[in-house]
This record gives C-alpha cells, sequence and structure tokens, in this order.
C-alpha cells in the first residue's frame, strides 16, 4: 500500500499482518512523455513507488513512477487520476491511468518479468487507486500479489507460439493474453488497509474475470473434446473465514456473540468495544455470491461439455463461526517443569516455549522443550528430540497436556476453550479418521471449540480478537447447525450413471468419491484405497459384485518387525525411525482392510488375503533356522488365504517344498 498520509492504525494492523505500508510525499512532475497534463491550474505531481520482493537474491524490488493528473480542465484544481508507470516514467503501455475505485492488470516482460532462465516472460498483478484528494496530498494505491499459471499441454497446443526456458506453450498463451489471477488476500482487509468491497472485488470479480477465460478458452476453443475436467474455485472458502463470525447472532452455546455486526478495528481488543457496521444483509449477500459464482462455473463448465455431464461437486471441509485466536506458544511459555538431574547437578524449573510467548507459527529455539505448529482449530505440539539431562519425553508430553486443559478466556469466564486433547498414538482414529502421520504429527494434538481457533494471534497474550471470523479445522464431526458451526463437506452428483434418488446417502465420506469414480469412467481404481465404490447410487450396478484382494508379495519370512524412516525432511528436520511389518503388524492392518472391505461391499463381500509367492527362502534367522515352518504356521494364523510359487519357494528343492512346507499350510499355493 502507498499512501501521502499515514494513518496509526492502519501502520500498526500492517506491521502486524505483513502488508507494506509505504507513505510518499509528492512534488512537482518532470520528465514524463506520454501522460496527459490535464487542468493548468492543477500542475502534475509524482512520486515514487517501491515494491518489495520476497526474494531479492532472485528478483530485485521494483521501483514505480507515479504521476497524479486532473482530467478534467476548468473548475479549478481537482486530482482525480493516478498514471503508474513500470517502466521509466511513461503514459504508453504497460503503463496504467486509473481513476479513483479502478482495479486494473498491471502486466511485466523484459527487466521487470521473471528473471534467471525465464527473462521476459510475462507476469502481472493488478493496482487499485482507492483514494485521491483533490490537492493530490492525501491518496492510496493498493498493490496485490498475483500468481502465475503452471499450464501444461500436449498436442492440442500445437499451433500455439513457443514459450521461453521452462515455459509450456499454454502457460506463455494464458501470461500472455488472459487476464491475471487473483485471490483474495485476507492481510490487508485485516490489517484495515482496504475495506470490505475491495476484498470481495479481489477475490471474487477478479477471480471471474481471469477462470471465465480459461475455462472458455480451454474447453471451448483449445480442446472441445475434452472427456474429463477438474474445476475449482476458491472464493467460497476465503468469504467465509472473512464474514462467518460476523453474520452468526450466536456461539456455540447459543449466547450472544459479540462479533455479530461488528465493525472491528486492528486496534479493538474484543468485538464488543467496536461500532456495529449495520452490514448483516451486505456480508450474507457476499458469501451467498461466492456460491451463485460457483454455480455459474459449474455451469458454464457442464455446457461446454455437452450440457449434462456427469458431475460430482464437492467441498474439502466445513466452516465454523470464530473470533478468538489461542496463542499457543503462550500457553507453552507459562508452563512449567521441573527436572531431575543426576547429583550434583540441581534440579531447574524450565518453562516449556522458554524462548517467547510470540505467535509465530512453529517459531522455537532449540532449546525450547516443545514448539507448537497450528492451522485453524488444531494446534500440532512436538516434544523436542534433544531435552536437557533430567527431563523426560513422557514428563513433557504430560505437562503439555496439563498447559492446554487449564486454558481459560479471562474474557468469558466458563466459555470452553479446548474441545479435545490427543497424544500422538490417538490419532489413529479421529472421529472414524485415521489421522495418524508417524513423523509429521505431534506429539500432542489440542483441538479447540469454536468460536475459539489458533491462527492470527497476538504477541503475549494467550487469547485474543483473532481479526477474521471464520475457521476450519475443528474435530470432523461438529455440527451445530443452529449456530453456523458444520464441518461436514457439501457434495452433490448427477448425471449419466448416477440413479435419482429421493433422499441423501448416509455416511458418505470424501475417499469413496476416487474409486466410485473411477468405475463410472471405466479406469482402473485407485491402489491401496480406502474409500467404498457406492455402488447404491450408480446405475447398472446392481449386477455387480465386488471382490477385496489384500495382498503382500515377497514376504521372505519376515515375522518381526524392521525399521523405516517415515519421511524424507531434510536436514534441521529430523526422520525419525518406526517399527515397519513383521506379522503381527501386518495382521492388524488386514483385519482393518477387511473391515472397510466389508462395509464396501456389503453383508458377505467376499475378502481374499493372498501372497504372491517368495514367502519362504532368503528368510531371517527366526525362520530359516526352522526351515521356514514359523513363516508358514505364522501366516496361518495372519489368515492368509492363498499362496503364490516364486523361485525362493524351491530353494530348499522341490521334495522339501512339496512334502514338508506345504501339509502345514491352512491354505493352497
Amino acid at each position: 500500500v502507498l499512501v501521502g498520509a499515514a494513518d496509526p492504525v492502519e501502520q500498526a494492523g500492517s506491521a502486524f499482518f505483513g502488508v507494506t505500508y509505504q507513505v510518499a510525499a509528492v512534488v512537482p512532475a518532470s520528465g514524463w512523455t506520454g501522460v496527459p497534463t490535464g487542468d493548468p491550474a492543477a500542475t502534475p505531481k509524482e512520486t515514487t513507488w517501491t515494491i518489495n520482493s520476497t526474494s531479492p537474491a532472485l528478483n530485485p524490488n521494483r521501483v514505480y513512477n507515479v504521476y497524479f493528473y486532473d482530467s478534467v480542465t476548468g473548475g479549478g484544481a481537482n486530482y482525480d487520476h493516478v498514471v503508474v508507470s513500470p517502466v521509466g516514467k511513461t503514459g504508453a503501455s504497460p503503463s496504467l491511468d486509473l481513476k479513483v475505485g479502478d482495479f486494473l492488470p498491471l502486466k511485466h516482460t523484459g527487466a521487470n518479468g521473471l528473471i534467471g532462465t525465464r527473462t521476459n516472460q510475462t507476469v502481472g498483478h493488478y493496482i487499485k487507486l482507492i483514494s485521491l484528494a483533490p490537492d493530490a496530498t492525501q491518496f492510496k494505491l493498493y498493490d496485490t500479489s498475483l500468481a502465475r499459471a503452471i499450464a501444461k499441454c500436449g498436442t492440442a497446443c500445437d499451433g500455439l507460439p513457443t514459450g521461453g526456458a521452462g515455459e509450456d506453450k499454454l502457460e506463455k498463451h494464458i501470461a500472455d493474453n488472459i487476464l491475471p489471477w487473483a485471490a483474495a488476500d485476507f492481510a490487508p482487509e485485516e490489517a484495515g488497509v482496504v475495506d470490505e468491497d475491495t476484498y470481495i472485488e479481489q477475490g471474487r470479480d477478479l477471480e471471474r474475470a481471469y477462470s471465465l477465460q480459461v475455462i472458455y478458452y480451454i474447453l471451448g476453443t483449445l480442446q472441445p473434446d475434452t472427456e474429463l475436467a477438474m474445476v475449482g474455485y476458491p472464493f467460497t472458502d476465503e468469504v467465509s473465514h472473512q464474514f462467518m463470525g460476523l453474520v452468526s447472532p450466536t456461539d456455540a452455546d447459543g449466547d450472544p456473540n459479540p462479533c455479530y455486526d461488528a465493525a472491528p478495528k486492528f486496534s479493538d481488543v474484543v468485538c464488543s468495544d467496536a461500532p456495529k457496521a449495520n452490514r448483516v444483509a451486505v456480508r450474507e449477500a457476499y458469501i451467498r455470491s461466492a456460491y451463485e459464482d460457483a454455480d455459474e462455473k459449474l455451469g458454464i463448465t457442464r455446457g461446454l461439455m455437452g450440457g449434462n455431464p456427469t458431475t460430482f461437486a464437492g467441498s474439502d471441509h466445513g466452516f465454523a463461526p470464530q473470533w478468538y485466536a489461542l496463542n499457543a506458544n503462550k500457553v507453552l511459555f507459562d508452563k512449567t517443569i521441573v527436572s531431575s538431574p543426576p547429583a550434583p547437578s540441581t534440579p531447574q524449573t524450565i518453562k516449556l516455549h522458554a524462548s517467547n510467548a510470540n505467535a509465530s507459527n512453529c517459531g522455537a529455539a532449540t532449546t525450547d522443550l516443545a514448539k507448537a505448529c497450528w492451522a485453524g482449530g488444531t494446534i500440532q505440539v512436538y516434544v523436542n528430540t534433544t531435552l536437557p539431562a533430567g527431563v523426560t519425553y513422557a514428563q513433557v508430553r504430560t505437562a503439555v497436556r496439563e498447559a492446554f486443559q487449564a486454558v481459560t478466556d479471562p474474557t468469558n469466564p466458563g466459555k470452553q476453550v479446548i474441545h479435545k486433547i490427543m497424544n500422538k498414538e490417538e490419532l489413529r482414529n479421529v472421529d472414524g479418521s485415521d489421522s495418524l502421520h508417524p513423523n509429521r504429527s505431534g506429539d500432542v494434538v489440542v483441538v479447540t471449540r469454536p468460536p475459539y481457533q489458533s491462527d492470527a494471534g497476538t504477541n503475549g497474550r494467550a487469547i485474543a480478537l483473532s481479526h477474521f471470523f471464520g475457521q476450519h479445522g475443528y474435530l470432523p464431526n461438529l455440527v451445530d447447525l443452529a449456530n453456523n458451526i458444520n464441518m461436514h463437506a457439501t457434495f452433490v452428483m448427477s448425471g449419466p450413471g448416477v440413479k435419482a434418488l429421493a433422499k441423501k446417502v448416509p455416511n458418505l465420506r470424501a475417499i469413496d468419491i476416487a474409486p466410485t469414480l473411477a468405475l463410472l469412467m471405466n479406469v482402473p481404481g485407485p491402489q491401496n484405497a480406502r474409500g467404498a465404490i457406492l455402488y447404491d447410487i450408480l446405475q447398472g450396478a446392481d449386477p455387480l459384485r465386488e471382490v477385496t484382494i489384500l495382498d503382500i508379495s515377497d514376504y521372505h519370512g519376515q515375522l518381526t518387525p524392521l525399521t523405516d524412516t517415515a519421511d524424507n525432511l531434510v536436514a534441521p528436520a529430523t526422520n525419525a525411525a518406526f517399527p515397519i511389518g513383521g506379522a503381527a503388524f501386518l495382521k492388524t492392518w488386514f483385519d482393518t482392510y477387511t473391515a472397510e472391505a466389508v462395509r464396501s461391499g456389503g453383508v458377505g463381500a467376499p475378502v481374499i488375503t493372498m501372497a504372491a509367492g517368495d514367502s519362504i527362502g532368503a528368510t531371517p534367522p527366526i525362520s530359516n533356522f526352522f526351515g521356514d515352518k514359523p513363516t508358514i504356521e505364522t501366516m496361518n494364523l495372519m489368515g492368509i488365504d492363498i499362496d503364490g510359487l516364486g523361485n525362493h519357494n524351491f530353494d530348499y528343492g522341490a521334495d522339501y517344498f512339496r512334502n514338508t512346507l506345504v501339509p502345514l499350510a491352512d491354505y493352497p499355493f
């Protein structure tokens, strides 16, 4: 943001949310070409604007020249236009000539385009002239960050101009000929430097202008015979984050929401200090318009693909209104433990997160006992893998749990802030979802309860106003429609191959979509999929019978677990090792997959648990020392139904295999 006079509240909000807020004085203009001079009573003025690079070593900061003039001759000085020139002082393209309210794209090539191996390739952004005083001493110019499309194309793009190094033809066409893409940027709106209408214009209107051009070009001109189109729409998410808590009259307890219809500023500690905005209808219309635009995009896509293609439409999560941010680092900072080092060392009182109480996501010193990483309603707390003498993992984890169990909101005594606290091993079942990642899941996972969540906290404060008002990341089955809380996702499907049903499909899961879609498309289903094919909603599926095959191969008598690293994170991250494989481990998963397979195929659905040969031979001593008899006997206990033959089945000779091992097996080969 570039302004002519600073607003302290906007400056503070910009600093908090990472928005560049620059103040620039105007001086008489000189050296410009190709620009209007305007009213003689209004001498043109100028200033400069630095657009900071997030990676100065790769892409230097851009310095724009800005020219102010009065477009109306007569009536005295009344500056009403601004020219923004990215190259020198010129009104020629790609410079923009803006009146108040204009929000236009500025495209760059050459020195102001991409650099390195992609020099001269087009990039762009949008600039809006938000305000301009008649004497040009006060003004506000707003620049957004944009994304360049990643676009790959095969023979359909043979006729398009060749791109530069690393640039596909379709990528070049979109960058050069279609409006740039923009998404809603929460930070400037939450910082108070742009208004709600500008936030909506950026996230909804600019996205629509870009995406409809792309859809019409790709599905209408470039490849009208497209068979599969996957089309997304981001703004339903973005608008819900910003406004749900401002249009929801009650909280999760049904109590009055202090942020309902509020006009909070960055300096407000709580919404109750803010004046009423009288904008509930306007904000609800914002949210509604996002769904209308998503529906329009869906309709256009369907029309371009023939009018009635088989269609799946869904969201990835639900939403809840919220307005408070929990600073997890402050919670850890306030909690201490006492070490028990061996004599003669003295016990020490140590904070869990001694380095700071800042709301810095995943921020920690190497000496902190624990660090917190968060997104939405969920906070993952990791115990330091290098603890000081006299401090144990169990001690730290217990202290973390106690710290969050004790969290209260002093502004709202009695309100429940924390919904659930889980140890890492409990994540195998979170509302029916296996949510455990062996390396990235926190040692303790904390889930808050609306209207509390974890993003955009305040340094040094455990709980403060969040400055945005909708969130997800709560427990998957949190549903309270009376208070606008619904973590369940939207899903509808229709078209050829789909039955017309007069009722909702019960217990439909997101993981069921891929295998169902694969069957409809007559393509191989996703391997290792946990989801079920939804036969009950598919036309022509009644004669089908599902068989599930659980298969292992080249088992080689690995009756006990091996170890493996769970990830490939680079230093200084740690790739912890975990036990993997072994009879007991595999048996547990056979049982899990069998239960899910029966759910998928219905009562009596067959499940075949099989090995594909080389189960014996080249085995570790626990099996080899006993002539591989333990492997056959253990596979009986694992529930193997059938095994194949591999070369290693005959390591002891055909007679030994046929006459000694085969009779031990409860299954055929």
